[in-house]
């Protein structure tokens, strides 16, 4: 019979070391993109002639960042749904009928997605982008934000945008 007590004892230690250095990769990783994606966002609302500032306010900044692409009304859209969403349930739940809340939130989240597509195309427009930089916007969002943020692209609808 073989000893393989100390083989089993010292491998999770080293498993430990690798996980612990591959979760801080990834941190720095994380937090590095981050930042980048914050100052293109703030490229973008100084290339839109708003102030960058904005972009530190939680809610407002995202209510900017729909106005940008000329689309407070799906912002106001997004909020209403995530404040009746829970209502809805809860209607449901007292009314006995919880398929009915399941069929009418998805067919809200359903709504909302495709806002959100329209929205992206509206963005790469806003920036003078065609189609094809909305899709990518639409599959590969960070990396695009950063060509938006860094690029030579410029804001076509400074006249339609009102402080």
């Amino acid at each position: 019979m073989y000893n393989t007590s100390s083989y089993y004892y010292a491998a999770p230690q080293a498993d430990a070391g690798l996980a612990i250095f591959a979760f801080v990769l990834l941190f720095i990783t994380v937090m590095t993109l981050a930042v980048f994606l914050m100052i293109a966002w703030g490229k973008l609302f100084k290339k839109a002639g708003q102030p960058w500032e904005r972009l530190f306010v939680p809610f407002y900044n995202t209510y900017w960042m729909y106005k940008l692409a000329l689309c407070t009304k799906f912002f106001w859209t997004f909020v209403i749904g995530i404040a009746v969403m829970p209502l809805v349930a809860v209607v449901a739940v007292l009314a006995e009928a919880p398929a009915l809340a399941g069929l009418v939130i998805s067919i809200f989240s359903l709504v909302i997605g495709i806002m959100g597509i329209i929205y992206t195309f509206r963005l790469a427009k806003a920036y003078g982008k065609g189609t094809g930089f909305g899709f990518g916007l639409l599959f590969l969002n960070p990396i695009f934000i950063l060509i938006l943020g860094f690029g030579q692209s410029e804001y076509q609808y400074h006249d339609k945008l009102t402080k």
